[in-house]
C-alpha cells in the first residue's frame, strides 16, 4: 500500500470525527433549544422534564438559588389539585396561567425566606412545626378540614 492511501485513510476518519462532533453539538444543541422552548409552553411532558434536569435549566432564579422545573410542576400541580378540590367556592374560577403565577410568587417568597433566615441564623425546630400546626388546626373543625 503506498503512503498517499494510508494518509488518505487517516485524513478521512479525521474529517468523520469532526463530522461526528459537530452533529453531536448540534443535536445537544436542538435538545436544549427545543428544552427551553417547551419549559416556556408550561409542557410537563416528562422527557423535556427530565432534559431540564440534565442540561440544568432552572424554572425561576433568585439570587444564587435556583428552583428546578421539575419542583415547579410539582407545585403548579398541587395547587391544581387544591382548586379544583375546593368546595368553598371562594376562590371562583382561575386560569392556568393565575395559577403559575401563584406558583412562582409562592417559590419566589420562600426563596427569599430562606435565603433571609439564613442570613440571620434563623432555625426552626420540630416543636416550632408542631405548635404552627396545632395553632393552624385550632381555627377547624378537623385537620382534614385545615
Amino acid at each position: 500500500m503506498s503512503e498517499e492511501h494510508r494518509g488518505g485513510g487517516a485524513g478521512r476518519t479525521k474529517s468523520l470525527m469532526y463530522g461526528l462532533i459537530i452533529g453531536l453539538v448540534v443535536i445537544i444543541g436542538a435538545l436544549y433549544a427545543s428544552t427551553m422552548y417547551y419549559m416556556r409552553a408550561g409542557t410537563e411532558n416528562v422527557i423535556f422534564v427530565r432534559l431540564s434536569e440534565i442540561f440544568g435549566i432552572p424554572a425561576i432564579s433568585i439570587n444564587a438559588d435556583k428552583i428546578n422545573y421539575k419542583e415547579f410542576l410539582a407545585d403548579k400541580t398541587a395547587l391544581k389539585f387544591f382548586y379544583e378540590n375546593d368546595e368553598s367556592g371562594l376562590f371562583g374560577e382561575l386560569s392556568p396561567e393565575d395559577i403559575e403565577r401563584q406558583v412562582t410568587s409562592r417559590l419566589i417568597a420562600n426563596t427569599i425566606v430562606r435565603q433571609a433566615a439564613q442570613v440571620f441564623n434563623v432555625v426552626v425546630t420540630p416543636e416550632d412545626l408542631s405548635l404552627a400546626n396545632e395553632q393552624l388546626v385550632a381555627g377547624f373543625a378537623s385537620e382534614e378540614q385545615a
